[in-house]
């Protein structure tokens, strides 16, 4: 199912490298380009580099959007604009995706997990993103999808899900979902 990803996303292990000289230290991607402050700020939050998320934005487009009619992204848009614009909806794509490497998916989701913990409880964000990231999240956490969330994880994503529907109007719509 994932034969076509294999060849274009490296595994768990290839991903980052840190390479320490001394007092400094830099941060490479797998094919030894150097990364910037910005770049290694997004890898932190979303466990992959952009090109990679490209990738899995486009896995995300031909597997499961036509699935998920609530989430229209445009052809045109990049995983860069979309991280500019709804980071934790490409945060859950990414996360839904990464079927190819089980073990770095479970990683994933529990940093999925403390992502919207923190932008909802902490942060008290709510916006239609949110909510759309919550949605591909549980729709897709079946043993088939290959994304395991326990019984808790999904209560949990529910009930954020019910916090951001009492929400009401005071969301902001995202113009981009409904242009194209």
């Amino acid at each position: 199912m994932c034969e076509d990803f294999d060849q274009s996303l490296p595994d768990a292990s290839q991903s980052i490298s840190r390479q320490t000289s001394g007092a400094e230290s830099t941060d490479t991607t797998a094919s030894g380009q150097l990364m910037s402050p910005e770049e290694k700020a997004q890898i932190e939050v979303l466990g992959v580099t952009m090109s990679e998320a490209e990738v899995l934005l486009d896995r995300f487009r031909r597997l499961m959007a036509p699935l998920m009619p609530f989430v229209v992204l445009p052809s045109e848009l990049s995983a860069a604009q979309l991280y500019a614009q709804e980071p934790f909806l490409l945060h859950a794509i990414i996360t839904v995706t990464y079927f190819h490497d089980l073990s770095k998916q479970q990683i994933l989701v529990k940093h999925l997990m403390r992502d919207v913990s923190q932008r909802i409880l902490l942060d008290n964000e709510k916006t239609v993103g949110i909510l759309q990231g919550l949605l591909v999240s549980v729709l897709c956490s079946t043993p088939s999808a290959g994304l395991l969330l326990t019984r808790s994880d999904l209560r949990g994503l529910v009930s954020y899900t019910r916090v951001l529907g009492s929400a009401g109007d005071q969301s902001p719509s995202l113009g981009h979902c409904n242009d194209h």
